[in-house]
């Protein structure tokens, strides 16, 4: 009877350490797991985060291209605006700037 308990307690005991075991076991498997996931998304997370800085550099550059053409725009209108009034008005100019330093 006491033998047919003791064995029923080894029984069970030797039950629960295969159980904690496997337990265990499955633990440091999910953790390892766990481990992978977490590493795939970060760089998943670093492959969006690349792509999306390229698409505003890309969308910076055409910006700052597109401002750099109206500047220049801007300028060339401006220069032929000044070239019309040295043109329009040189003769005078010269005639004015001879006259102040013969007199």
């Amino acid at each position: 009877m006491i033998e047919n308990i003791i064995k029923k307690i080894l029984d069970f005991d030797a039950m629960e350490r295969k159980i904690l075991a496997e337990s265990i076991e499955r633990k440091n498997s999910i953790e390892i797991e766990i481990a992978k996931k977490r590493s795939e998304l970060k760089q998943l997370y670093i492959e969006y985060v690349n792509d999306e800085i390229e698409l505003l550099k890309e969308s910076e550059r055409e910006n700052v291209e597109r401002i750099l053409r109206e500047k220049d725009e801007l300028i060339s209108i401006q220069l032929e605006k000044l070239n019309s009034i040295y043109e329009a008005n040189k003769e005078t100019w010269i005639e004015e700037l001879f006259n102040r330093v013969v007199n």
